[in-house]
């Protein structure tokens, strides 16, 4: 992978949280939920977060469906993946 250039890196390591948190406040609400699950998966994929990218899709699928059933573990999984690609988008600033 080419290296992310540190102003890019320090973007997403900034607003990711807000990412974030976005999608958990809009975790009731399937349609406030496609919206904000898209925006961050287009993020996280532009940036080459694959598995990031992957579980807002699934996020917004279940949000497309017109249910939010499914998505607390989805969130969960979320945060996990969110902290492992911070952490190494702070590796790759270092490098």
């Amino acid at each position: 992978m080419p290296k992310l250039p540190d102003e890019i890196i320090d973007l997403s390591v900034a607003n990711a949280p807000k990412h974030v948190t976005q999608v958990k406040a809009a975790a009731d609400n399937p349609t406030k939920l496609v919206f904000a699950s898209h925006v961050f998966r287009g993020m996280s994929l532009n940036l080459g977060a694959s598995r990031l990218g992957a579980i807002c899709q699934e996020i917004e699928t279940v949000a497309n469906s017109g249910s939010t059933s499914g998505v607390p573990a989805l969130v969960v999984e979320m945060d996990r993946t969110v902290d492992l690609t911070l952490a190494e988008f702070r590796k790759l600033r270092e490098s």
